[in-house]
């Protein structure tokens, strides 16, 4: 916009355009750029992005670029071709993804064996301690059974 062009847009009560040469003489009259930015009505990044194109250099954008148009097929037989080959991509992955699963099953298999073993032991014994106990406790009870009936 010229001076005359910017002046007339400001004039028609539009938002203050804010250029290079206002930049500097903030700047100048020793202003931060949190001051600028936030006299222009802006986020500090954006003022920093509009210093850069004021000083000709290019802006990064954090925006991702559209990817390049997939080629089209010009026939049908590259059409089945390129659907035997994603397939064949597809299987080839999912393959390896049942081997790791089936290598991890293995592991956890062999983890629940020796889980096993280490308290197969020690659980068979417990038990068989509990059964002589209680067998123990049947012995009193019926002899405390048959005292009582005596008394009787």
């Amino acid at each position: 916009m010229t001076p005359e062009e910017l002046e007339a847009y400001r004039n028609k009560g539009g938002r203050k355009m804010y250029t290079h040469e206002n930049y500097k003489a903030d700047v100048a009259a020793g202003k931060t750029k949190n001051e600028i930015a936030k006299a222009m009505g802006v986020s500090l990044p954006t003022l920093y992005n509009r210093i850069k194109v004021w000083e000709g250099q290019p802006v990064e954008s954090k925006k991702e670029k559209p990817a390049a148009p997939a080629k089209v097929p010009e026939t049908n037989d590259e059409l089945i071709q390129n659907q035997v080959d994603e397939y064949g991509s597809i299987i080839s992955k999912l393959k390896d993804m049942i081997r790791e699963k089936d290598s991890m099953i293995s592991k956890l298999e062999e983890h629940i064996s020796k889980l096993e073993a280490e308290t197969a032991i020690p659980l068979h014994s417990a038990c068989d301690d509990l059964e002589s106990e209680i067998a123990s406790l049947q012995d009193e009870n019926n002899l405390l059974t048959a005292l009582l009936k005596r008394k009787l």
